[in-house]
């Protein structure tokens, strides 16, 4: 994802992003049995300790997510505007 910000979607024109929101607006929504009526919670910064038994899971995020989007998930946006 950090590659699509940094090489692509950071030179995006206002009417670009424009553009975009009015072809996502036109995508007919579809219902799914699989998508929880609510978000889940944010996680706590002590999840950055990882599950014991497997590993996996924290070393995907900690190498493709984390630094982006923190280890609670709120995200760099998030937390210097709030």
């Amino acid at each position: 994802m950090a590659e699509a910000i940094d090489l692509s979607f950071r030179y995006m024109t206002p009417s670009d992003v424009a553009a975009m929101v009015t072809y996502l607006k036109s995508v007919p929504a579809v219902k799914s049995e699989n998508v929880p009526d609510r978000l889940a919670d944010t996680a706590s910064p002590l999840h950055s300790s990882g599950p014991t038994g497997n590993p996996m899971g924290k070393r995907i995020f900690e190498g493709a997510c984390a630094s982006c989007h923190s280890w609670t998930g709120k995200g760099q946006y998030a937390q210097k505007h709030n």
